[in-house]
């Protein structure tokens, strides 16, 4: 999957995080016990970062969670939304590859 903007944007307030502490990338690797790689991959969006991840990030930097996502629209997803996610769920693996070449196929379209 393609990062998305919220991928980019918790990236890049990562970075900003470990730089204001004054620390490098591999020392917030280290104390959260991922390698420095995969903190420069989840900064560029490359790799998502969980949610375990994040809390520990924000534990690391001593950030609060709310800081990733702060001025950022974020809406609910809509029922509709909720309700194709379900049925997505049901589908088999090939049939949800399809769907999933669909809606990128859409989304580069509509850009």
């Amino acid at each position: 999957m393609r990062p998305t903007e919220i991928d980019k944007l918790v990236g890049q307030r990562i970075r900003a995080g470990w730089w204001r502490l004054g620390i490098t990338q591999a020392e917030l690797g280290k104390r959260i016990g991922i390698v420095m790689q995969q903190i420069s991959k989840i900064e560029s969006g490359e790799n998502r970062v969980s949610a375990a991840q994040l809390f520990a990030i924000s534990q690391a930097l001593e950030m609060p969670l709310t800081e990733f996502f702060e001025g950022m629209d974020l809406e609910p997803p809509s029922q509709d939304a909720m309700r194709i996610a379900g049925r997505f769920d049901k589908l088999s693996g090939h049939h949800q590859h399809l769907v999933q070449l669909l809606v990128e196929a859409l989304e580069e379209r509509g850009q």
